[in-house]
């Protein structure tokens, strides 16, 4: 929470500055006297750290016990997976909107195929799902897609259990 100030503004400018915990100044355009020393609350103005918790744990929560589902062999999104999709948008909405967040979105496989394969799939996904986001209304200039094939497991090839677990899309909140 910062309080907005006329630092250095004069009677006949056009803006007054914001200035928030942080220092980072902003320009507001039109303030009325009652919104001069008005509290505001913006994700901006809030330690990035916090924001990137604030961002993990909405998204995190949303897939625990979930996983964006892709037709076999394809980058094309399950019809099943539309809904958590959607959730899941909604969710990073606020934090890829607010500017002070970028988002990276990572496709994963397990290693049934050859490397190169899975490499150029797991972009794919990636690509899929970045732009279903930006479909939905997020900024496609703040998220990113990234493919690792099965270069990252986070589960053992040797079951399918595991293999499912190492097919999946993370998540990563960068702070800009």
């Amino acid at each position: 929470v910062g309080h907005i100030t006329r630092q250095g503004a004069r009677e006949d400018d056009d803006q007054r500055l914001g200035e928030f915990g942080s220092g980072t100044r902003i320009a507001v355009a039109n303030l009325t006297d009652a919104a001069k020393t008005a509290p505001v609350e913006t994700a901006a103005a809030a330690p990035a750290g916090a924001v990137k918790a604030r961002c993990e744990k909405a998204v995190g929560k949303l897939l625990k016990g979930d996983a964006i589902r892709f037709d076999p062999n394809s980058a094309e999104i399950s019809k099943g997976a539309y809904g958590l999709i959607k959730k899941l948008a909604a969710a990073a909405k606020p934090c890829v909107q607010s500017n002070a967040m970028a988002l990276i979105i990572s496709g994963h496989t397990d290693n049934q195929g050859s490397p190169k394969s899975n490499l150029d799939l797991s972009r794919r996904r990636a690509e899929t799902v970045r732009k279903a986001f930006a479909d939905l209304g997020l900024n496609g200039d703040a998220m990113s897609a990234r493919g690792f094939g099965e270069s990252k497991p986070v589960s053992d090839n040797d079951s399918d259990e595991g293999r499912q677990a190492n097919r999946r899309i993370a998540f990563d909140w960068i702070s800009k």
